[in-house]
């Protein structure tokens, strides 16, 4: 996992919401530090079950139709994925270059794909 990329600063996006209590960020981390180790295979084939919800993102059904528009072109849209924080509805969402995760969003409130049962 690396945060190279977080965007930090999104309105739809932000972490730094004061309604998320100490315990969702608890469970965030306890996802990530299982997932750190997990390879591009595993990422890709294995997370799709209830626990991690991990697939790709399919822009086409998102509120951010352009994907991470606003990072190089050289993010290919098929290796982008999202996964649950662990908490509630909160997704993770970034790309896989190798092995390696990139997370761009933190998303509390799944504003990216906004399900209609919300």
């Amino acid at each position: 996992m690396v945060f190279k990329y977080l965007e930090e600063g999104s309105r739809d996006f932000s972490f730094e919401d004061k309604k998320f209590k100490a315990k969702y960020y608890i469970e965030l981390i306890k996802r990530l530090k299982l997932m750190e180790t997990f390879d591009e295979h595993t990422f890709r084939f294995k997370l799709q079950d209830g626990y991690y919800r991990c697939h790709p993102i399919n822009w086409n059904k998102s509120t951010k139709k352009k994907g991470f528009d606003h990072l190089a072109n050289q993010i290919c849209s098929d290796d982008c994925y999202q996964f649950s924080t662990g908490f509630k509805k909160g997704r993770v969402h970034g790309f896989l270059i190798g092995n390696i995760y990139h997370i761009v969003w933190i998303d509390f409130n799944h504003n990216l794909c906004p399900s209609k049962n919300r």
